[in-house]
């Protein structure tokens, strides 16, 4: 009997022994629970593999297809940030299986991620990995690509993501994650900074609740102080309170560095969707003077026409433009719009032809 991945014909280099299709699932996860099972399906229709393909944990492809499958992803999405969101997934018990169990049984940030260090090699094999600092709630960690394999932003961003998406899978908010060097950029390795919230959110609660017990329980066995049920309760929940306070004041100062990094990815997204439109606007006017110029055959009409247009429509403040004689050795019979005090100075400007 065939197996799943025997059962499909593909392309040989698609599916090389490189990179686990384990460790692309968070991509399939993210694009069916954002943008639906259609959208999900659309997506890997133009990679050229199929998603029963992808989604057997057993089937490996190239870090070619990899790449190429976040490109697609930025494509299908019209968010940049698509890689890098869809990482953040990997801590969803359908992206990882078995594995987010392990992970989640180690108990803490600094355990998990040596395991996942060590797990690596064997999901991606292009990949290294060294944890070169781990302390209470940071580590940094080092990555190199080894040779022939191509380097792409958009695996950076994603690994980025599945960084930050680990603290997910103790009940804690997203990571922090910040890199100081990207070989994707002309680095020799990249170097990613990643910090957490490393406590339950119930620690304080929890550890005010005992300190009150303490106090309570030393009271009674030395205290002159009698107290009643009502006593009991009101200091057990002035310390629970006091200590549930201390927990989200924890929380929300995790999330107000989370919220500062997103509007400093938002700014850039703005000056990029900014910078966009004034490209737009150039082609724009591009176009509508070419549709201009065809107008007319009338030479003088013409010139009229692409200095008028060249100063309005693409935002010069003037124009000049000189004709060549019929000897073919000098600039001159200049227009210009924009500047009438200029007309006489242009009109009479020569400027000879060096080919050389």
């Amino acid at each position: 009997m065939k197996s799943r991945s025997e059962s499909h014909r593909f392309d040989d280099s698609m599916v090389k022994s490189e990179f686990s299709c384990r460790a692309l699932n968070s991509i399939l996860v993210y694009m069916e629970k954002i943008h639906g099972r259609k959208a999900l399906e659309d997506l890997i229709r133009r990679t050229g593999l199929s998603l029963d393909y992808l989604q057997d944990h057993n089937n490996w492809v190239s870090w070619s297809y990899y790449c190429n499958l976040l490109k697609a992803l930025v494509e299908c999405t019209g968010d940049p940030r698509a890689p890098y969101i869809a990482g953040t997934y990997s801590w969803n018990k359908k992206s990882w299986g078995f594995l987010y169990y392990i992970i989640y049984a180690l108990g803490n940030m600094q355990m998990a991620l040596r395991k996942v260090a060590d797990l690596v090699p064997h999901f991606n094999k292009g990949a290294e990995w060294e944890i070169v600092d781990l302390q209470k709630n940071k580590a940094i960690i080092r990555i190199r690509m080894k040779e022939g394999y191509p380097i792409e932003r958009n695996c950076c961003e994603s690994r980025m993501g599945q960084l930050a998406g680990i603290p997910k899978a103790f009940g804690m908010p997203l990571g922090k994650v910040r890199e100081t060097q990207c070989q994707a950029r002309g680095d020799e390795v990249c170097r990613v900074e990643l910090s957490w919230l490393n406590r339950p959110r119930w620690f304080f609660g929890i550890l005010g609740t005992a300190a009150a017990s303490v106090v309570l329980f030393l009271n009674l066995k030395f205290g002159t102080f009698r107290l009643g049920y009502l006593d009991v309760f009101l200091v057990l929940f002035s310390f629970y309170i006091l200590g549930r306070a201390m927990d989200f004041r924890g929380i929300l100062q995790h999330y107000k560095e989370q919220a500062e990094a997103l509007e400093e990815s938002v700014k850039v997204i703005e000056s990029k969707y900014l910078r966009l439109q004034e490209v737009n606007e150039a082609v724009r006017a591009v176009h509508e003077i070419s549709q201009a110029v065809t107008t007319t055959l009338h030479l003088e009409d013409l010139l009229d026409i692409l200095l008028k247009m060249v100063v309005e429509r693409l935002g010069f403040d003037r124009c000049v433009i000189l004709l060549v004689d019929e000897g073919g050795a000098l600039l001159k019979n200049g227009r210009i719009y924009g500047d009438d005090a200029l007309q006489k100075v242009v009109r009479d400007l020569s400027v000879p032809i060096s080919f050389n």
